[in-house]
């Protein structure tokens, strides 16, 4: 799972390349709130081909890539409570539950 094949018709650098792959699923985040700077864990699946974790309206987080099912995701400033989000070549994937940031 999580694993991208790019198919390019067998030439090098061509631009009309298509990506096959299983999508990242978050099935879990803990904790479910807590300030800024505050660590999260997001389990699920592919989640080691993730570009990129965002917070409610777009606000990019920093993560490390634990496994394939697990981000470590740090709450950004300017968080806002709502769903939080991984991009992957493959689409993106939004958690279930709500991470709610607190004061």
């Amino acid at each position: 799972m999580g694993k991208v094949v790019s198919v390019c018709a067998g030439r090098a650098g061509c631009s009309d390349c298509w990506l096959f792959g299983v999508p990242a699923a978050i099935e879990g985040l803990s904790p479910r709130r807590g300030p800024v700077g505050t660590q999260v864990s997001l389990t699920g699946s592919g989640l080691a081909a993730a570009t990129a974790v965002t917070f409610k309206d777009g606000i990019t987080a920093s993560f490390t890539v634990v496994s394939d099912s697990e981000l470590l995701v740090t709450v950004p400033a300017a968080a806002r409570s709502g769903r939080v989000s991984v991009n992957t070549p493959t689409g993106s994937a939004a958690s279930r539950n709500r991470f709610r940031v607190t004061p």
